[in-house]
C-alpha cells in the first residue's frame, strides 16, 4: 500500500518501480552465462537453483555461497539490505531432521517450484 491506497502494479508505481526493477535485475543475473555457475548450483532433480537455497555441505560450498552473495550485493551496490536471498537462506537452513524432515523439505522446495529465486 502506498499513501493513496492499494498499489495495482509495483513495476510502474513511482514509489516502487525502481526497487522492482533492481530485484528483477538480480533474478536476470541467474541466467547470465558468465554468472550462472557463481549464482546457481544444480539441484538434486537436475534443475539449477540459486545458491541461497542450496544447503552447504563443505567449506567449498560456503565459499561459493559467499561469492554468489557478493555478486548480488555488488549488483545492487549494497542498497538492497533485504534482497530475496535473505529469506532463501533462512528457508534452506531448516535442515530436514527427525519426523518433521519431510515437512522441512517441502517448505524449502515450494518457493523453488513457484519460481522464487529458481534459475532455469
Amino acid at each position: 500500500m502506498a499513501r493513496r491506497g492499494l498499489v495495482k502494479d509495483v513495476t510502474t508505481h513511482p514509489a516502487f518501480r525502481n526497487t522492482a526493477r533492481s530485484i528483477a535485475d538480480l533474478y536476470d543475473l541467474t541466467h547470465d552465462p558468465a554468472r550462472v555457475d557463481t549464482l546457481t548450483v544444480q539441484g538434486a532433480d537436475g534443475t539449477r537453483i540459486h545458491r541461497a537455497y542450496h544447503l552447504p555441505r563443505s567449506h567449498e560450498d560456503l565459499v561459493a555461497r559467499r561469492q554468489a552473495y557478493k555478486v548480488w550485493s555488488e549488483a545492487s551496490f549494497g542498497f538492497l539490505g533485504r534482497s530475496p536471498d535473505y529469506m532463501a537462506s533462512g528457508i534452506a537452513g531448516f535442515r530436514p531432521r527427525g519426523p518433521d524432515g519431510q515437512a522441512a523439505r517441502r517448505a524449502k522446495r515450494r518457493p523453488l517450484l513457484r519460481g522464487l529465486l529458481g534459475a532455469r
